[in-house]
């Protein structure tokens, strides 16, 4: 990856076209195109792994009952989200936001039951209390 497209580890990427997310003069913020489009939280996940999201709910799936949006931001830097959501709320009071870690995976149904069933024959239970 060349280094002039390298993002340093204290960057936040914020969605211009979201207006309740100002982006703020004093960081150089640069445009994600796949921030503008609706996303479940398993795609925002599954593409901003390690990294923090900062999401604004519009709906529901109805099956999973996981919530869906636009990504507004998403930074290493927990703090740069926390001052991306103040500044949301700041903007627009009642805006519904979900900020979890990128990485993260749901499993359901079935998928859950084979993973849980895979992991009881993995390794015998240990306690972790010391």
């Amino acid at each position: 990856m060349p280094e002039s497209s390298r993002r340093s580890p204290r960057q936040v990427v914020l969605n211009r076209d979201c207006p309740s997310v100002p982006t703020p003069n004093r960081q150089a913020s640069q445009s994600d195109p796949g921030l503008a489009r609706p996303v479940s939280v398993a795609e925002a996940s599954s593409q901003y792994r390690g990294e923090w999201v900062l999401m604004r709910v519009t709906g529901t799936d109805g099956e999973t009952h996981e919530a869906q949006g636009t990504v507004l931001a998403h930074s290493t830097a927990r703090n740069e989200i926390s001052k991306a959501v103040r500044r949301a709320h700041k903007s627009e009071p009642t805006v519904r936001l979900y900020v979890f870690p990128g990485g993260m995976q749901r499993l359901y149904g079935d998928t859950l039951r084979a993973a849980l069933a895979d992991g009881a024959t993995k390794e015998p239970y240990a306690n972790a209390r010391w």
